[in-house]
């Protein structure tokens, strides 16, 4: 039952980015905004980073100081994955042609895979070796 309520959620979420109605928006209007997000999610890792570049310099005798290092690479972490994601939005913001084509590439192998996810790929699991034979009757 959950996953067909998963495959219904994902369907009336597919319908609801279709731009044919009057509320939705296009795409490069939807990369726009991504580019808006992305950018601000940007400035909030860089500083971030430079927080956890302070707290490990003002922390330089103390024995917590090897949690700020988890704060930097988490922040380094960040910063890439974000400049990445800004470079893939920017692209498609300048080639909607290729946007469309890609982005119904990721429609349909999201497609398949949901269909196989639902109907397929699962085998049937015996619960085990079988028993062995109980005692004779009448025993």
């Amino acid at each position: 039952m959950l996953r067909n309520i998963t495959g219904a959620h994902v369907f009336a979420a597919a319908i609801a980015l279709v731009p044919n109605s009057a509320s939705a928006m296009t795409l490069v209007q939807f990369f726009g905004f991504l580019n808006i997000f992305v950018g601000l999610f940007l400035t909030i890792s860089l500083i971030l980073y430079g927080a956890a570049i302070i707290i490990y310099t003002t922390r330089f005798g103390c024995p917590n100081r090897d949690e700020s290092l988890k704060l930097i690479e988490w922040g380094i972490a960040i910063v890439f994955v974000l400049i990445v994601l800004l470079g893939i939005v920017q692209y498609f913001q300048r080639n909607p042609a290729n946007m469309a084509y890609i982005i119904g590439i990721i429609a349909f192998l999201l497609v398949i895979g949901l269909l196989y996810y639902l109907y397929g790929g699962e085998e049937k699991k015996s619960a085990g070796p079988p028993r062995p034979p109980g005692p004779p009757p009448g025993r």
